[in-house]
């Protein structure tokens, strides 16, 4: 049966469409962030997860001015959930980088920061460098803006923020079955956020796209996906379109959340049904050359 939507549960995918050298050039930084805000605003009827997509709002837990802007921009009753970028001191006293999701609520006190995920799943070369010792030492080095990268998150996480849990993910980390939340911790849908301008107008964006949604369909649970050039959408439990912003194209998803389906088998098998379908597929393709050559 169809699950249908939240009563009075909303979401808001915003995309911004901000070209890729803008995106990562400070002087571009306030405007940036400005555009997303202005995206964002408007009254919603109930509570609103408003979503900006990756890097929108870097050290936003840090920046008094930006916290503020929000108080005056967003609906009182909205819960930013925005990609950021994240720092913290090691156990060495030395600053680590984190691609993080930071989520923003009303407060008593005011908007403020008061969770956040770290991806875990980094991108080779482009937030961290493998062998960074030796590559360094031939010239190489990762694209990230900080001399060690990016720091890797603990894993998948579900998170509860003013009403349905929620499992956050940064960018490719969607493409991985299986690991959208731990274990034992199913959340209501799935937040996405990502940054596919690096890819231009090619397949790229568009097979991301696609990969997402199969996590929504694997795991009967519904998704809202921002990104900053593209393609943003929003997918109920069976993979069904809810929302879509083209690419290269400025604009915001408004729609009520779509509700979760029961646990779905391959919540509860996982990869095992498609190890036993590959075995029953050699052993019928061993089967049929085996009877070919003897003439049956």
């Amino acid at each position: 049966p169809d699950p249908g939507v939240y009563d009075n549960v909303f979401v808001r995918i915003v995309q911004p469409d901000i070209p890729q050298r803008e995106k990562i050039d400070p002087q571009f930084y306030v405007r940036n962030f400005t555009r997303n805000l202005d995206l964002s605003r408007g009254e919603s009827p109930g509570l609103v997860y408003v979503i900006w997509p990756e890097n929108a709002a870097p050290l936003l837990d840090e920046s008094p001015s930006a916290l503020a802007a929000l108080e005056n921009g967003l609906p009182k009753n909205a819960v930013l959930i925005a990609g950021g970028v994240r720092r913290q001191a090691g156990p060495d006293g030395r600053e680590r980088f984190y691609n993080s999701i930071l989520i923003a609520p009303e407060t008593p006190t005011g908007r403020a920061v008061i969770a956040s995920y770290d991806k875990h799943h980094l991108v080779p070369f482009g937030e961290y460098l493998p062998l960074q010792g030796f590559l360094r030492a031939v010239g190489l080095a990762q694209l990230a803006p900080f001399e060690d990268g990016f720091t890797s998150g603990t894993g998948p996480q579900t998170l509860s923020v003013g009403g349905p849990s929620f499992a956050p993910l940064v960018c490719y980390e969607a493409i991985f079955p299986g690991e959208v939340y731990p274990r034992g911790e199913r959340p209501d849908w799935i937040v996405t956020v990502t940054n596919d301008a690096w890819f231009g107008d090619t397949s790229g964006p568009r097979q991301h796209l696609d990969q997402a949604r199969l996590r929504s369909i694997e795991e009967g649970l519904p998704m809202a996906r921002s990104a900053n050039t593209g393609i943003s959408a929003l997918f109920d439990a069976k993979g069904r379109l809810h929302g879509r912003i083209k690419l290269y194209t400025q604009g915001r998803i408004d729609a009520p959340l779509p509700r979760p389906l029961a646990p779905t088998l391959y919540t509860h098998i996982g990869d095992f049904g498609f190890l036993v379908l590959t075995l029953i597929a050699i052993f019928v393709g061993f089967s049929s050359r085996r009877d070919a050559r003897i003439g049956v």
